[in-house]
């Protein structure tokens, strides 16, 4: 009996060794090894979306023709193209515009917000749709749309994280992590931030805190932004003037910072009216 005692504590300890093991291992899986292979996705995607803007950007109003990347910035190149040239890429801009989001619209699948894919019912996001309309907004962006580039990389950054979720079979709560991350990570790709970006997840996207989720935001957000830097270069995206910080400008910070957090405190649950516009048999809000 004494035996048969000893082999059952013995076998009993080796499972649980074998059981914490596996716990630890299928955490750091999905803590960084998941949210590190999202990340070279979402940076890649970003870095694809990036070249394509300054691409056509160069293209468009003639300069810096032979580097996608170049010293020579967006507002120098339009500024040294002609007044007819600037005009006339404007009009493309617009036909570009209307064009696509109109067959985008007509024939293809209702796209999903990122919004929608991190919530908890994990919308699924139109493949085909989607790459769309990431490269419309980019193109139409490098052609002087004010309609900024932050928006396609996260779709795509999250679009690619829920193709790889689906491959794994991951559960719903470590999918939504996921996706939240793959977004993150595509722009903090194109705009070189990886601290902002994991804010961004965690605040913005995620709307809570907890401490696994935080590592797997900053995991993904920093392995895109480190990948898209080997092509896209290390420079600061906008150039700011230096303020000098003094008694004056504290105090006024001060001032302005209580309505405008009692502002964007209120701004969630102020009411909305959505604005639909029929175009053809489709809705485009």
């Amino acid at each position: 009996m004494t035996e048969i005692k000893i082999k059952s504590s013995c076998s009993s300890e080796k499972s649980d060794n074998a059981f914490g093991f596996g716990r630890v291992l299928g955490l750091l899986i999905q803590v960084i090894l998941l949210p590190a292979l999202i990340g070279c996705l979402s940076g890649l995607s970003g870095m694809v979306l990036a070249i394509t803007l300054h691409f056509v950007q160069h293209l468009a109003y003639g300069y810096s023709l032979d580097a996608v990347i170049s010293s020579e910035s967006f507002l120098q190149g339009v500024t040294a193209a002609s007044a007819s040239r600037r005009f006339s890429i404007l009009v493309l801009c617009g036909v570009v515009a209307g064009v696509g989001w109109y067959g985008l619209a007509r024939f293809g699948r209702p796209l999903t917000s990122v919004g929608a894919a991190v919530g908890s019912n994990l919308t699924r996001m139109p493949f085909i749709e989607t790459i769309v309309h990431g490269l419309l907004q980019m193109i139409t962006v490098a052609l002087g749309s004010p309609l900024g580039r932050e928006v396609a990389p996260r779709e795509w950054g999250a679009l690619m994280a829920q193709k790889l979720v689906d491959v794994l079979h991951v559960p719903p709560d470590g999918a939504r992590t996921l996706v939240a991350c793959g977004a993150g990570a595509g722009l903090g790709a194109v705009y070189d931030v990886p601290i902002a970006s994991t804010i961004f997840v965690m605040e913005v996207l995620l709307r809570h805190f907890q401490l696994k989720a935080f590592v797997s935001a900053a995991v993904s957000c920093t392995v895109a932004a480190w990948l898209a830097r080997t092509e896209l270069g290390n420079d600061l995206q906008y150039s700011v003037p230096e303020y000098i910080v003094d008694g004056e400008l504290i105090l006024w910070a001060a001032l302005i910072g209580v309505p405008f957090g009692a502002a964007g405190f209120g701004y969630p649950s102020a009411p909305r009216r959505r604005i639909m516009v029929r175009v053809g048999s489709g809705k485009v809000f």
